[in-house]
């Protein structure tokens, strides 16, 4: 399977209850792209592998999951920290785009380089790039009129942001 017909929307971070669920830490608010997928894949030494999903249960920034083939403390164990990917076309356009850019280097026609995307929050408003900046958090709308162009390549958003938006997060 090639990664690029998938998109990463969070990793395994606890074995939940004695029913052997897993919770998984979703990336921006993509909860609801699980809502109609049967199935997720886990990423396992750089191999995506089919999960049928039995049970699934939604919470603001997080789903937990029970999995057909995970049937022991031991299985839950080994998913721990594994990043956990859906179909492209299983998820809605708009936060899938956005996640595609995740990890993207950003940078500004004004600044330079800025940092790279490593959270996409979105809001019901407007949409956030999460930045970080040499250890410190920097929040960019996402909008087009900041991005001057992407190149998918190189994995660099070239971004014209208003003067000062990058200093508002700055101690």
């Amino acid at each position: 399977m090639n990664k690029q017909d998938f998109i990463r929307l969070g990793y395994i971070v606890k074995a939940v209850g004695t029913k052997w669920e897993l919770r998984i830490s979703v990336d921006g608010s993509n909860t609801d792209a699980f809502a109609n997928s049967n199935f997720l894949f886990i990423d396992i030494d750089d191999n995506l592998v089919p999960y049928y999903i039995t049970s699934i249960k939604q919470q603001a920034s997080n789903v937990t999951v029970t999995l057909e083939d995970v049937q022991s403390s031991e299985e839950q164990e080994e998913l721990l920290n594994c990043e956990v990917y859906l179909p492209n076309s299983s998820v809605p356009n708009v936060k899938q785009e956005l996640n595609v850019l995740l990890n993207y280097k950003v940078s500004d026609k004004n600044v330079g380089t800025i940092g790279a995307i490593q959270h996409i929050i979105n809001n019901p408003s407007q949409s956030l790039f999460e930045i970080n900046n040499n250890g410190q958090v920097l929040l960019m709308p996402a909008v087009d009129e900041f991005i001057v162009s992407i190149d998918h390549d190189r994995k660099i958003i070239f971004t014209n942001a208003p003067e000062g938006l990058f200093d508002i997060n700055r101690k």
